[in-house]
């Protein structure tokens, strides 16, 4: 008992400290965001784009905080109307949605400048989601990097799995978040939740790495340093995935090469797809598992 209590104090610093490291490379990268889009003139300032993608993030944000709804009432004071709880929870969800949102307009605004920048012959940040260039060969290439690879992904994390519990090393698996069940929509709040993880993990790791780039003109170092921070800023809540820890690190070091090669080789498309799919099939595929019809048809139909 004395030695679980030693070992998990020392997790717990170790935690600590990484999460103090993160929280350091984030802010420093986003006073470097908001310095190269407001001073950093040699390059103009795509407002727009940026404005567009935050208020669609926004909008994506507020419609999953409404479709949580009943899973939060359990938090609710019942000295206060039903009515009123709802709405002040609202009011927070959305002042807390405000305020993501403004460094993601930042990061967005800088990460489309220097992205404009360093590949000019990649599909352009602001025509990814336009419609008319679903057709190009310049999207059928990215959409299948990004799809491919994040299936090579899923595979190697179940072979990862598999090794490290026949090494006789503790893993943990995955489970099932139950409480997306008991929302209004448990179909579009997982799309949502996938989208929200994707926007907060792609987006950091990229625009490191363009600053890096930037800074340095080198590739290798752009995504050795974004990989480190990347595993640095999943490390920490997956920390106890593996004992020992570092095998956990292994993994997302890994993870965050694919990361690179996908965003210098073909573009932030790629990289936003293999984000996301890697998400929701990892979480779908726990349906299936389940042995409930619903569960099951919720998952056939995520994937297709």
């Amino acid at each position: 008992s004395h030695q679980l209590k030693v070992k998990w104090s020392k997790w717990i610093t170790i935690s600590s400290f990484i999460d103090d490291i993160s929280d350091f490379i984030f802010f420093i990268s986003m006073l470097l965001a908001i310095l190269i889009s407001l001073f950093y003139f040699k390059i103009s300032t795509n407002w727009q784009t940026a404005t567009k993608y935050t208020i669609t993030i926004f909008i994506i944000f507020l419609i999953g905080s409404i479709l949580e709804i009943p899973t939060q009432i359990i938090g609710f004071s019942s000295k206060t109307p039903l009515l009123s709880s709802i709405i002040f929870q609202l009011i927070n969800q959305i002042l807390d949605h405000l305020f993501s949102c403004f460094f993601l307009l930042v990061m967005f605004a800088a990460f489309e400048k220097l992205y404009r920048k360093h590949f000019p012959n990649h599909l352009s940040f602001q025509n990814i989601f336009n419609t008319k260039v679903f057709t190009t060969k310049l999207f059928f290439n990215n959409y299948v990097a990004g799809l491919v690879c994040a299936v090579c992904a899923i595979s190697f994390t179940a072979i990862f799995h598999f090794i490290i519990q026949e090494s006789n090393y503790y893993i943990a698996y995955s489970t099932i978040d139950f409480n997306n069940m008991l929302t209004l929509s448990p179909l579009l709040i997982s799309i949502i939740s996938s989208i929200e993880y994707t926007i907060k993990t792609v987006m950091p790791y990229a625009l490191i790495s363009l600053i890096i780039y930037q800074l340095s003109n080198s590739k290798t170092l752009s995504i050795s340093v974004a990989t480190i921070f990347y595993s640095l800023n999943l490390n920490s809540l997956n920390l106890f995935d593996t004992d020992p820890i570092f095998l956990s690190s292994i993994y997302l070091l890994l993870i965050g090469l694919v990361m690179g090669f996908l965003l210098f080789r073909y573009g932030i498309l790629s990289l936003f797809i293999f984000i996301f799919t890697k998400s929701i099939l990892s979480e779908v595929s726990l349906y299936f598992f389940t042995g409930d019809l619903y569960y099951a048809i919720t998952g056939i139909i995520i994937i297709i």
